[in-house]
């Protein structure tokens, strides 16, 4: 199975990803290229490394989306819109799950934000 996680070199991603690989997924890592992972794992090198930035590229799900995955883990979905273009996106494909991450804007002082699973079939 095919999992592209974007946010990838974030703190989630950082171990999300080296789990995934070594769980055989193949993982298709999206990042702004700004940075590195947090941790140094061997399991980084079977990763495709893809520089994408969400706020400088209109058409950024519709580039996620061709990179057929079976699912899309959105680590840096900060509103409603992105979700939405996301959605459309991922329904021209044939996608098991998609999940993203999410602070509601009345928890925005928390720590820790909602994970949502939404089955696209």
């Amino acid at each position: 199975m095919k999992v592209v996680v974007i946010g990838a070199c974030g703190h989630i991603g950082s171990y999300l990803v080296p789990k995934l690989v070594k769980g055989g997924f193949k993982v298709v890592a999206i990042s702004r290229g700004k940075s590195k992972p947090y941790i140094n794992d061997p399991a980084w090198k079977m990763v495709e490394q893809v520089v994408l930035d969400r706020n400088k590229d209109e058409d950024f799900a519709y580039k996620v989306a061709k990179m057929n995955a079976d699912i899309v883990v959105d680590l840096i979905n900060f509103n409603i819109e992105d979700t939405k273009k996301m959605v459309t996106a991922l329904k021209e494909i044939k996608i098991s799950h998609y999940l993203y991450a999410d602070i509601p804007k009345s928890d925005k002082n928390l720590k820790f934000g909602t994970l949502v699973l939404l089955s696209i079939l």
